[in-house]
């Protein structure tokens, strides 16, 4: 890995260098990105999710941190020494090279690291999952393969994580320094390129974890799936009857075989890639959000901004005042 991106991940950050002199854990998630019960607590997508997909970041060290889940996926990746965590009430120790994929909702605490263990993870939301990608490999059969397109479909997991025993000279740790180097030395078109090595990543450990899936894809899993694809790729003009003739289904049946497989409705999908579309435009060109609106298919102003608060916790733009 690049050495500077080595020295800037031995640093002590300030949470680090507080745990250190408190000897306890320093909390430094604002509460309105959070949701606080009596025993643990929920980290919100508004915490990250405001000016890129994916996020990287050191875990800190020195302290225990305490039972959480999140609204997002994550990677724990240990780059050196070792990690302890107590995962969904099961203990399970990582090793330098070592994987975690934490699903939506997934509860963990994490034992204090000392100075030389390492661990970085890698945060993204269910929308940084390739749907052609997940479309190509649907006759795979494998595990990891499931574990993602159960989340895009907003089913629940049975396992909540996947462990990967990874050795330190593999492929797989090229692929997650890469991710690492391009996000810790910010160069031009990083989010880009993380994106796409995010889905190399994914398929690397598909090649590499060889446990087939519980069961093999359904019919109608393979249905949405391109049905996924093709709102992905024709959302402006696209229609529930289009589709519905297209594979030859009655509107009805398909509209409500849409939500039972994914928990959305047609409608509600449509949006979200409009949705995603704006907002790729607004963080990446100087084009008036009006002109974006209109663009990827919104007919109202108004529905569009209420829309994308919801989806982003923020204004436009505010996103596009955080990408400059």
């Amino acid at each position: 890995m690049n050495k500077k991106v080595i020295e800037l991940l031995k640093e002590y950050t300030p949470q680090e260098r507080a745990q250190l002199i408190e000897k306890k854990f320093v909390d430094n998630i604002p509460d309105h990105v959070k949701e606080q019960n009596k025993d643990t607590f929920k980290i919100l997508n508004t915490l990250f999710y405001n000016n890129k997909e994916i996020y990287v970041s050191k875990h800190n060290r020195f302290s225990d941190y305490p039972l959480h889940s999140h609204q997002f996926l994550e990677i724990n990746y240990v780059l050196s020494g070792q990690c302890t965590q107590i995962v969904e009430g099961r203990t399970v120790t990582l090793s330098k090279g070592d994987i975690i994929l934490l699903d939506i909702g997934c509860s963990h605490s994490i034992k204090a690291l000392s100075e030389d263990d390492l661990m970085v993870n890698i945060i993204f939301g269910d929308r940084s999952i390739n749907i052609q990608w997940l479309n190509d490999l649907k006759a795979s059969n494998n595990i990891i393969h499931e574990f993602l397109l159960n989340v895009v479909r907003g089913v629940n997991n049975t396992e909540k994580y996947i462990i990967y025993r990874n050795h330190t000279d593999s492929d797989i740790t090229v692929v997650l320094e890469k991710i690492i180097e391009e996000y810790y030395l910010n160069r031009p078109f990083s989010n880009t390129i993380i994106s796409n090595y995010l889905t190399i990543l994914f398929t690397e450990l598909m090649r590499n974890y060889h446990i087939k899936a519980k069961e093999k894809i359904t019919p109608h899993q393979s249905l949405i799936l391109n049905i996924l694809k093709d709102i992905e790729e024709n959302y402006i003009d696209i229609s529930l009857q289009l589709i519905a003739d297209k594979y030859g289904y009655n509107k009805n049946y398909l509209g409500n075989l849409i939500k039972k497989q994914t928990n959305y409705t047609f409608i509600e999908l449509v949006t979200r890639q409009k949705l995603i579309k704006a907002h790729t435009l607004i963080i990446s060109t100087s084009m008036p959000i009006n002109d974006i609106i209109y663009t990827v298919g919104f007919s109202s102003k108004n529905f569009f901004y209420d829309k994308y608060k919801q989806f982003y916790h923020c204004l436009p733009n505010e996103s596009r005042k955080m990408n400059r």
